[in-house]
């Protein structure tokens, strides 16, 4: 991997207004093989951070939730662009849920909160269960809430 800190800012960071459109002022329309693993790049209308990862594995692919996007020349190897922080929302049948299309390192971390109460609500646990997929579980059996599940990604892991 390059050193980040040598490369010119414009290597290192992008500032793009959509998620992707095709154009070049959409992180759809960048291109994966123009950039080192890593650069960061900002899309104003999503509010949200990604990184560009190489080498993923081949399970973890673009989805609709909008988590790892695919750009121009995206592959496994060659890389997507994936969220740094990365949230999405589920509702709960007999206590809990799982959610698919997450992009998920060892050392990231959790939080879990309810959006709208049903059921009897109890309290929540948010956990990798498989690759690409959180489990949410209620303390209640009968929790039906629909809760927001959100995932950080830790810098020192």
């Amino acid at each position: 991997m390059q050193d980040l800190c040598l490369l010119p800012v414009a290597k290192r960071l992008l500032l793009v207004n959509v998620l992707s459109d095709g154009s070049g002022d959409s992180l759809g329309g960048q291109n994966v093989n123009d950039l080192p693993a890593g650069a960061m790049v900002y899309v104003r209308a999503r509010n949200r951070l990604y990184t560009l990862r190489k080498n993923l594995n081949a399970l973890i692919v673009a989805g609709s939730n909008g988590n790892v996007v695919d750009a121009v020349g995206s592959s496994d190897t060659a890389g997507r662009f994936v969220a740094v922080q990365q949230w999405n929302t589920g509702t709960l049948s007999g206590g809990t849920v799982a959610i698919t299309g997450w992009d998920l390192t060892r050392g990231g971390l959790f939080a879990v909160t309810y959006v709208s109460a049903g059921g009897t609500q109890g309290f929540l646990h948010a956990a990798q269960t498989a690759l690409g997929t959180v489990t949410v579980t209620s303390s209640s059996g009968s929790d039906t809430s629909i809760v927001l599940v959100q995932y950080f990604e830790n810098a020192e892991s």
